[in-house]
């Protein structure tokens, strides 16, 4: 997507490979509002398996399809999980869709990326700033949601990315494409796009009025500040403290040295809004398939199961559920995976933001469980680290950096 003149006036030309790759990303960003809407829930479905398709004609190709650490991990993870819903009679069309999904979206990624970093900012740069700013719209319209999901949940707000909780996953992606915008075309144009950008991004957060965007938000500011001119803090520190978080919230929680900081501290009953007994019910049901799980479940089963919600609201114990202890290790070879590429891309523009994102994330994921594959959007963007400029260099043209 670019400006041209004729005749002194702008005139706007949206190349090919822009539309393309706009069209094939669109359907792995399913909003939480069309989820609801059956006939729609079922295009995006089968627009995940035909993006799938279409990338994978493209790379094959193009001859670019490249076996790295990540994409072994991600095809042994989507293998499993397939496997897992089969063993156990599951929703297997849903997680044809997932799989699909996330094989989609890191095939994407890192081919738009690679043969043309430039078109590609722009296209996560529309995106999100049609998502961001349509949801913002509704969410000023309609400050009480503009849905509701079952009876359970009356005081819980829903707009166009789903649960309250969501928007701050779509915030922090925004501000990931924002600071790319930024480091590739930074001192060539003008940057009141990525400014408005942020800028509508907080002001979503505030109105979600969401103890979990709020703290999302606020890990993302207090990490960007730290590592403002040097990465010291690391997406391998935040796996660090996801685990500790994790034994803490889900194990730990019983004893009473940790009373004091979770209703005094942390603001929060010692049943974390309900979530402790669905986590028992969660590790109960895991105890009895530790290794496979159950798959990928109808959400009318796992409710049954959980006492009537779809997920365990946590991310880790989700991954347990449904695939079991061999789902968790290729589940943190990912994690692992992005960890080694912030590290040895450290010298990248985006790489302070892409790493404060990942370690927001890693403590969210305490407390939700994030089921679409959207959620690995800012690990696969680790992949093609190599295409932004270092931080002593201000744009990016025809792949190569330019001063």
């Amino acid at each position: 997507m670019q400006f041209t003149h004729t005749n002194n006036r702008p005139v706007l030309r949206i190349s090919k490979a822009f539309f393309l790759y706009l069209f094939l990303i669109l359907w792995q960003f399913e909003l939480g509002y069309l989820d609801t809407i059956s006939i729609i829930s079922t295009v995006f479905n089968f627009g995940k398996i035909a993006s799938l398709g279409v990338i994978l004609l493209i790379v094959l190709q193009r001859g670019t399809l490249r076996l790295t650490r990540m994409f072994a991990f991600v095809i042994m993870y989507a293998i499993f999980l397939l496997m897992s819903t089969l063993a156990n009679g599951g929703a297997i069309f849903s997680a044809v869709s997932i799989v699909a999904s996330m094989l989609a979206m890191y095939l994407i990624i890192t081919e738009m990326f690679r043969s043309d970093t430039r078109t590609a900012v722009r296209v996560l740069m529309f995106l999100f700033e049609v998502l961001i700013y349509a949801n913002l719209v509704v969410m000023i319209l309609h400050p009480r949601g503009i849905y509701r999901v079952g009876n359970i949940y009356q005081t819980r707000f829903y707009w166009l990315f789903g649960h309250q909780n969501e928007n701050i996953v779509y915030v922090l992606f925004a501000l990931i494409t924002a600071s790319a915008y930024r480091a590739v075309f930074g001192g060539e144009k003008r940057m009141v796009r990525p400014f408005l950008l942020i800028a509508a991004c907080i002001v979503t957060v505030v109105l979600t009025r969401a103890a979990t965007g709020y703290v999302g938000l606020f890990i993302y500011f207090v990490i960007m500040l730290i590592n403002r001119k040097k990465c010291r803090i690391t997406v391998f520190h935040g796996l660090a403290v996801c685990i500790v978080l994790f034994f803490i919230f889900v194990f730990a929680r019983r004893m009473d040295a940790f009373d004091f900081v979770i209703t005094r501290v942390l603001n929060r009953t010692l049943t974390f809004s309900g979530r402790t007994d669905i986590w028992d019910s969660a590790l109960n049901y895991i105890s009895q398939k530790p290794v496979i799980g159950y798959g990928l479940e109808a959400g009318s089963v796992t409710s049954y199961k959980l006492g009537g919600v779809v997920t365990p609201h946590n991310k880790i114990l989700y991954v347990l559920y449904q695939g079991g202890a061999a789902l968790l290790i290729f589940f943190f070879g990912i994690l692992i995976s992005a960890a080694g590429n912030t590290r040895r891309f450290s010298s990248k523009r985006i790489t302070p933001v892409l790493t404060a994102v990942i370690f927001s994330i890693l403590v969210q994921i305490q407390m939700e469980s994030y089921m679409k594959s959207a959620f690995y959007f800012p690990f696969f963007m680790t992949e093609i680290l190599v295409c932004f400029p270092d931080v002593d260099r201000t744009t990016i043209r025809n792949g190569e950096e330019k001063t």
